[in-house]
């Protein structure tokens, strides 16, 4: 887990989003042109899971949180880490209101249900001494066990126990699941009297390293026991020791890969960092902790800079086959590494550094693990993609006037008055919908804004005219945020007749569209690759217009990419 001391980041260089994206003609991180892929991508619910075993989310909750993270951020695992200890061996009160593994179930369930999978880090309480727990080490150390002995310990060793935890829940997990136990347990390992292993024997090192093999082992067989496949071996170590050579090299060998949680401050520490255990290990690096909590006090403007510098290192870190996972540590709510934002209720939104680490994780969809909403390859026509419906956001107060939690952005009503249902289902903008482009363009929006109208109607300003939205579903479900919507008057602008209905739908013409990698500009000409971050900017561009591209948006990129990219002041650009 992370220092507990935080410090301030001395980096405030200004780059941009672009960063993250490889230079190319379309400037794009093409699988054809990289060495590697990003086969692992999650996302770490720890402070939902292992923080709140006493105050547990309600299953409204649960779905909320699961649900955001999938059809915003899309990643292959989402990071849960439960505890593996029943209810009944808790000192004084025990998990409530849902024991420990009806906890445990229920995340886990969530989880498959939206069609990704769990990254498994929990831990067993006596050796972190948390909750009450005596702190099983020195002369308290619970004994260990063996790969040859696990099977018929019972609960009477680590091993033991983790074998039966496995076997005794057969319903927690599916094929495809990352199993990766007792995350960064070098931890006050370097005493005898402080170490959950002995320094007997063989000695620490040997010791620490064989009980790791031997957790893969047995962990293998109750897998075998109950007819499922995660993946295993994949339990996270501090870098430290990574770097040192403390952990020997027949650790690695044995898992054929170095997961590791690292907390590089600096874009050139983190790559510098993870190459040298790449080059000295000779296995690729699964990242499976980062989050800059540090920066809780930085400008946001800054912080998003900063953000861009770090994913152009990992996108360059992919790209030559240093890195195959990342699981960004922080989906919860706060100004700290959180990047998630509380709508009022059991509803979340994803804020800015939430968007970014989407659209890192979409820049590299390139197979995998497998995920619910991602979209498919072109050209090949796209299956219209499995978006779970979020709830409206509230209203400020209750009908009885108690006061809700306020959200982070303007909240829309549920209505959408003034943007009534489109008459046909048309997933893609018909021609001449765009009204009156060349005409007088009032200057109170740029196009691209989001803006509450008094009647409760989200509106997207293009040009002249502006898009109604007419569901909380098809806002959310086109990767809209929350956190950029504007109050104001947008009475001086025309409403189109094209209205943004469903989540499925292409994004409108006017829109900056993301796939796997690439940037393109939506268009009645075709999608319209951007070469340059310059030209990005001289076009109107900014970073948060930037959307995921959907599989309506993939047939259009697959049918009619024009095959002109866009130039500075391009006059095909709804300014």
């Amino acid at each position: 887990m992370k220092a507990q001391k935080k410090h301030k980041s001395q980096i405030v260089s200004l780059i941009t989003l672009i960063s993250l994206l490889s230079a190319s003609f379309l400037f794009t991180a093409s699988p054809a042109d990289a060495a590697g892929s990003l086969t692992y991508r999650g996302i770490d619910v720890m402070k939902w899971t292992k923080d709140t075993l006493k105050n547990q989310p309600s299953d409204a909750q649960i779905d909320g949180i699961v649900s955001t993270i999938v059809n915003t951020i899309h990643p292959t695992h989402i990071a849960i880490s439960i505890p593996m200890d029943p209810s009944a061996d808790y000192p004084g009160s025990a998990p409530s209101p849902r024991d420990a593994y009806a906890f445990t179930q229920r995340w886990s369930d969530s989880i498959h249900n939206h069609g990704v999978k769990v990254l498994w880090r929990g831990t067993w309480s006596g050796i972190e001494g948390i909750y009450n727990f005596p702190k099983q080490v020195g002369t308290n150390r619970f004994p260990a066990g063996t790969a040859a002995t696990a099977v018929t310990d019972g609960n009477s060793t680590w091993l033991g126990k983790t074998y039966q935890y496995i076997v005794n829940n057969p319903s927690f997990f599916q094929n495809g699941d990352i199993w990766a136990p007792l995350p960064e347990r070098t931890e006050n390992i370097f005493q005898d009297s402080t170490s959950f292993l002995s320094h007997g024997g063989a000695g620490i090192q040997t010791n620490y390293a064989n009980f790791f093999k031997d957790l893969k082992t047995i962990s293998d067989q109750a897998f075998a026991q109950i007819g499922k496949q995660p993946i295993t071996g994949f339990t996270a170590n501090n870098f430290t020791e990574v770097k040192s050579t403390w952990l020997p090299q027949s650790l690695f060998d044995a898992m054929g890969i170095i997961a590791i949680d690292h907390y590089a401050h600096s874009p050139a520490d983190l790559d510098a960092d993870l190459r040298f255990i790449y080059n000295l290990r000779k296995k690729p690096v699964f990242l499976q902790e980062w989050g800059d909590y540090w920066n809780e006090g930085m400008p946001e403007s800054e912080r998003a800079a900063y953000l861009n510098q770090i994913y152009g290192v990992l996108q360059n870190l992919v790209n030559d086959g240093v890195i195959v996972g990342f699981n960004y540590w922080g989906a919860w709510v706060g100004d700290n590494e959180g990047i998630l934002t509380s709508l009022g209720g059991d509803n979340y939104g994803v804020n800015s550094r939430g968007q970014l680490v989407a659209n890192f994780f979409a820049g590299n969809d390139l197979g995998g693990a497998p995920t619910q909403t991602s979209p498919p390859p072109a050209p090949a026509p796209a299956p219209e993609p499995t978006v779970t419906a979020p709830s409206p956001a509230p209203t400020n107060t209750s009908s009885s006037g108690s006061t809700t939690e306020t959200p982070s952005a303007p909240a829309p009503t549920q209505n959408f008055v003034s943007a009534n249902r489109p008459q046909t289902d048309t997933f893609q903008e018909p021609q001449g919908t765009v009204q009156n482009l060349t005409s007088f363009i009032p200057n109170t929006f740029s196009s691209g804004s989001l803006v509450l109208e008094g009647d409760g109607t989200i509106y997207l300003i293009r040009g002249s005219e502006k898009l109604g939205f007419t569901t909380m579903e098809a806002f959310l479900g086109l990767g809209y945020s929350l956190n950029n919507v504007k109050r104001g008057d947008t009475s001086r602008y025309a409403k189109s007749a094209h209205l943004l209905a469903l989540a499925s739908q292409s994004h409108p013409w006017g829109s900056w569209v993301l796939y796997r990698g690439t940037v393109y500009y939506s268009a009645p000409e075709g999608m319209i690759g951007i070469p340059t971050w310059e030209v990005f900017l001289k076009n109107g561009g900014r970073p948060e217009l930037i959307v995921q591209a959907n599989s309506e948006d993939l047939q259009l990129i697959a049918r009619q990419s024009s095959q002109f990219h866009l130039i500075a002041y391009d006059a095909r650009v709804i300014f």
